[in-house]
This record gives structure tokens, C-alpha cells and sequence, in this order.
């Protein structure tokens, strides 16, 4: 009975260390987010157009921005596909290379390409804290390309370039993430004391059995088993 509390009391705290560090994950995660989640340029080659990007972050922070470019004839949503540089692409991408972003931050972003067809790119923003986020650029240089149905089937498609870089889950926030260890810990929690629970039953039971035992109708029956004998 001693191992068993002692097994259950290391149960619970090795849970409430675990929760205490996804509690401290969680406050301390950065939750940043880019919006729209796709922009579509179209120009004349040589032209130069512009849209309005924002970012926002859940606290002061400096947020980093790079692109990359893919060299698929597609548009695919894989950003390990996304290994070039605009200028390998002929293509002119302007976009403030540093923000300090508090709260929401709405800047333009600007784009020129130099030869007509369909290009595919993404604006990444990330933190010195190992967070990111994303956002898919389409552009459509004198609309002499003929539309790639897989890019009306993926235009609705609100994806976060932030779970396709950490291949973390899709549509989840860095806090929501940060609480995947609590609850993990809780199921942790819970099993062990299913188990504890219903060995402590079973220790109960032969507790029970012994308990119910008497001696004296034992050593009368072991008398009686040797005279008949």
C-alpha cells in the first residue's frame, strides 16, 4: 500500500510540473498573424502594382520579412517547394524588410514582372522567437496565361504559411499550441489514476479475502481432515 501512494504522489507531481510549464509556454507564446492569407498581383510586364498587406502581433516585437518563390508550374501550398529568390524570377518584390508591429501594422507591398506568366510566391514574417507567418503570392503577369484550375480551388483556402514551415497543425495559434503539453499531461494524469485506482481495488480485495478468514474454523477443519484420516 506505501508503493502505491508513493507511485500515486509521484504521479502527481511530475503532472503538476508539466502543467506548470505549458502554463508558462503559453503565457510567454507570441501569437502574430498576417492578413489576407493569398494576394493575387496581376500587371502588364514592366508594371509595377501595389496591395495593401497587414500584421499584427500580441506584443511589441520585431518582426523579420523574406520571400521565397517556387518554381512549379502550379500553384502548390508546400513552402518547402518555395526555394528561390525573386530576382532568379526576374520579378521586382518590395516590402518593408523589418517591422516593429504592435497590436496591427498595415504597410503595401509592391511587384513588377519583367516577363509575361504566372508566378507563385510567399511573404514570410517571422520573430527572433522561432515564430512565423505567411501569406501566398500570386502573380499574373499580362494575363496571357491561361488560369490553372487548381488556383480557383485554392483561393478560398485560408492556410497560414506558419504550419506548412514548423509542420505544426493547420489552423492552430501558437498558444493553442502552446497547450497540446497541458493536455497531453492531463490524459497522462487521468491514466495513471485509472490504474492506481483499480490496483488499490484489487489490493483491497485480497486485503478482504485474508480479513474474512478465521483461524479457528481453519485449525478445527485441519483436526477434523486428520482424524478421518
Amino acid at each position: 500500500m506505501g508503493k502505491l501512494m508513493g507511485l500515486i504522489s509521484l504521479a502527481i507531481i511530475y503532472s503538476i510540473i508539466i502543467l506548470s510549464i505549458s502554463i508558462i509556454s503559453t503565457v510567454s507564446a507570441v501569437e502574430i498573424g498576417i492578413s489576407p492569407a493569398q494576394v493575387e498581383f496581376k500587371a502588364d510586364a514592366g508594371q509595377e502594382v501595389c496591395k495593401k498587406v497587414s500584421v499584427y502581433s500580441g506584443e511589441e516585437d520585431n518582426l523579420i520579412g523574406s520571400d521565397k518563390w517556387s518554381g512549379e508550374k502550379t500553384f502548390v501550398k508546400d513552402i518547402r517547394k518555395y526555394t528561390l529568390s525573386s530576382s532568379e524570377k526576374g520579378i521586382t518584390f518590395k516590402y518593408p524588410k523589418e517591422v516593429y508591429a504592435r497590436n496591427r501594422l498595415e504597410f503595401n507591398v509592391c511587384i513588377t514582372g519583367d516577363k509575361s506568366g504566372t508566378y507563385y510566391g510567399s511573404l514570410i514574417y517571422s520573430t527572433n522567437r522561432s515564430a512565423a507567418v505567411g501569406t501566398w503570392i500570386i502573380l499574373k503577369v499580362n494575363g496571357d496565361v491561361a488560369e490553372d484550375e487548381n488556383d480557383e480551388g485554392n483561393k478560398s483556402n485560408e492556410e497560414s504559411i506558419l504550419n506548412k514551415i514548423t509542420g505544426r497543425v493547420t489552423g492552430m495559434s501558437t498558444t493553442q499550441l502552446a497547450m497540446i503539453p497541458m493536455l497531453t499531461s492531463t490524459l497522462i494524469l487521468f491514466i495513471f489514476l485509472i490504474y492506481f485506482l483499480r490496483l488499490n481495488k484489487k489490493i483491497d480485495n485480497k486485503t478482504g479475502k485474508i480479513k474474512n478468514k478465521n483461524p479457528l474454523k481453519e485449525l478445527k477443519k485441519e483436526v477434523n481432515d486428520k482424524r478421518r484420516r
